[in-house]
């Protein structure tokens, strides 16, 4: 690796580093990519005779040599949500053990089979948070390569008002409210600093969510954009 290193004047990092380097278009490309070299790993033979499976051009679709069965990468949808409480126009934000110090997101999960994205958004904040919400709302979403492929299904959603966080032990480290004010500083924070995504020492009391390009920093700057109720 280092004389392909030396060659293109470059260094090797990890994925989940490099998606916050560079901008939009490669991101997305990168993501795609790496999915698709994921998928083509673990898919050579065919599940139903074992005969050899054929890519095609794109690399996306993958036929076999033998009974002609048809395979494409599964891309796994996950919820993730911004919760806040218009009643006192504050954000939840939680945290993850292996969150870089320092660092709040938004809760999120996997879809279970025969869940609707409403029902996947409430049930992730009531097993995280075990709080409840209405008013789901759809913003936008986000192909993110790990740990195969996932489709982020990004929304926002109204906590019934006077709750308190209860985060799950087995998953979070913490989970709380934020005021507009403070959540208005972890995003200029990370705005200005976009390292602090990787960083190990970071001071645990500078609060930064996640960086640009991650759909969590979106749905808390389409929160910060919306004028309270």
């Amino acid at each position: 690796m280092g004389s392909i290193e030396t060659s293109f004047n470059g260094k090797f990092i990890d994925l989940r580093v490099g998606l916050f380097m560079v901008d939009s278009p490669i991101a997305h490309t990168l993501s795609k990519g790496w999915s698709l070299l994921k998928w083509k790993k673990s898919s050579n033979f065919c599940t139903n005779c074992g005969q050899p499976l054929v890519l095609n051009l794109a690399g996306s679709q993958a036929s076999c040599s033998s009974c002609k069965s048809v395979y494409y990468p599964t891309t796994s949808p996950v919820g993730i949500v911004s919760v806040c409480d218009p009643s006192n126009d504050s954000l939840l934000l939680i945290r993850q053990p292996r969150y870089p110090p320092g660092m709040y997101s938004c809760i999120a999960g996997f879809l279970d089979v025969g869940e609707t994205l409403d029902d996947c958004v409430k049930r992730e904040v009531a097993e995280e948070v075990g709080m409840e919400v209405s008013k789901v709302s759809y913003l936008g979403s986000q192909h993110w390569p790990f740990p195969a492929g996932s489709l982020m299904i990004g929304c926002q959603a109204d906590a019934l008002p006077g709750q308190t966080p209860d985060p799950c032990k087995m998953e979070l480290e913490d989970a709380r409210w934020f005021s507009r004010e403070q959540v208005q500083e972890a995003f200029d924070r990370i705005k200005e600093q976009p390292r602090l995504r990787v960083g190990k020492n970071n001071d645990p009391s500078q609060i930064f969510i996640p960086p640009r390009g991650a759909i969590a920093n979106f749905l808390v700057s389409k929160w910060l954009n919306k004028a309270p109720l």
